[in-house]
């Protein structure tokens, strides 16, 4: 492998440790290592991946690493970067479950060492939606979709606004993106459908599979994996959509964990850096817990698998046809107009996360010093994270 793919594999295990606060807030995160300091892509390639994503079930900020590494380096790519991206939260909810039973209560866990570390990735979020958006606002129709996009998925609550709003941005953009030149026909790409064939045919037997393999056998491990897979398969709107389907499939239904185990799992979950899908990596495992260490291991290992291998698939299957549809004018035409929107969701994000944040009075005041040091200074937000971590340890400490 190219000495520059492993530089790109530790940047993505970088990342993994560093983006704290979701989907929205992990881009940011993205942008600062992978687009201003590695420039393995451009803002406006970022925003077009991510705005794929939107579309399709799974979790967004992985199939947005898995779209970019797609488009740097091919499957093999894509598929170490999954490893590297998933990586430290899963590991770190995986511990948790082998060791669930060490903390004799939930106020044991040391949360005040992330106290900081929300409004410092809000901050991190405000700055990202700064830079993105200035890039669009010479177009007064641009600066409607900006603003549109941001109020709309601030106000109303669903997983649907995402591609609705998106969708509006990619037909806006056809009436009043006139000014775009046709495509250079000597540059028309040919379609790579035989990797997107193979994908899609294996999701498909997996899924089956996995369902015939549950419903016929009974055994707990195979009714494990195919719960999550199908959770992975058909989830939209990140991981706060997919909390409320475990709860009900694996407390309430199968009572696999108690409904205080699981809200304990997801309390910590949420200080937890990398993506929100890796709580299932915790839920597996304490599924499984009754039947020892081991099958704790192997149910966290068959929930990781299962949540994120569907998104995965489905990226891979859907990439191919998006690099080839994209060179025609309708679609170039509708890609400014969705990158705009997307723009202006993590615009929202800012604002979402600020309002649903733990009131403390110096949380406007880190936010905003943490805008500050990004826009002013040479610190990205891997730095920011670390000296969060590092206040709040000694803050804990003084208390």
């Amino acid at each position: 492998m190219r000495s520059r793919n492993i530089l790109f594999l530790k940047d993505i295990f970088t990342i993994g440790f560093t983006a704290f606060g979701g989907a929205q807030a992990h881009i940011p995160v993205m942008q600062n290592i992978l687009v201003k300091k590695r420039n393995y892509l451009s803002n406006e390639e970022l925003l077009e991946i991510y705005s794929l994503t939107q579309l399709l079930p799974g979790p967004s900020s992985t199939q947005t690493i898995i779209g970019i590494a797609l488009k740097r380096g091919g499957i093999l790519l894509a598929l170490l970067s999954l490893i590297m991206w998933v990586l430290p939260a899963a590991f770190l909810m995986s511990l948790l479950a082998v060791m669930f039973y060490g903390f004799q209560r939930y106020a044991d866990f040391p949360s005040e060492l992330f106290r900081f570390v929300q409004p410092v990735a809000i901050g991190i979020v405000a700055s990202a939606g700064f830079d993105l958006s200035k890039r669009y606002v010479k177009a007064r129709w641009n600066i409607f979709l900006i603003f549109f996009s941001l109020l709309t998925t601030t106000l109303i609550d669903g997983p649907w606004v995402f591609p609705l709003v998106l969708i509006v941005g990619g037909v806006v953009s056809n009436f009043y993106g006139k000014e775009m030149t046709p495509p250079d026909s000597t540059k028309i790409l040919t379609l790579k459908w035989r990797q997107s064939s193979l994908s899609i045919a294996l999701f498909i037997v997996l899924f089956i599979s996995a369902a015939l393999l549950g419903a016929v056998t009974g055994f707990k491990p195979f009714v494990l994996f195919e719960n999550f897979y199908r959770f992975g398969s058909i989830t939209f709107g990140g991981g706060y959509v997919l909390t409320p389907m475990m709860f009900e499939q694996f407390v309430k239904h199968r009572h696999y964990l108690t409904g205080e185990e699981f809200l304990t799992g997801y309390a910590i979950s949420q200080a937890m850096p990398g993506p929100s899908f890796a709580f299932a990596s915790f839920t597996g495992g304490m599924a499984l817990h009754a039947l020892g260490y081991d099958y704790t291991l192997i149910g966290c290992l068959l929930a990781t698998t299962a949540i994120f291998l569907p998104g995965f698939l489905m990226m891979v299957f859907v990439f191919p046809y998006w690099e080839f549809f994209k060179q025609y004018l309708v679609i170039q035409r509708a890609m400014i107009g969705i990158q705009a929107v997307a723009a202006g969701i993590i615009l929202g994000a800012a604002v979402i996360l600020y309002l649903n944040m733990n009131y403390h009075i110096y949380n406007p005041l880190i936010v905003l010093f943490s805008f500050l040091l990004l826009r002013l200074t040479p610190l990205r937000s891997p730095h920011l994270i670390v000296g969060a971590l590092f206040i709040g340890a000694v803050v804990m400490q003084l208390n």
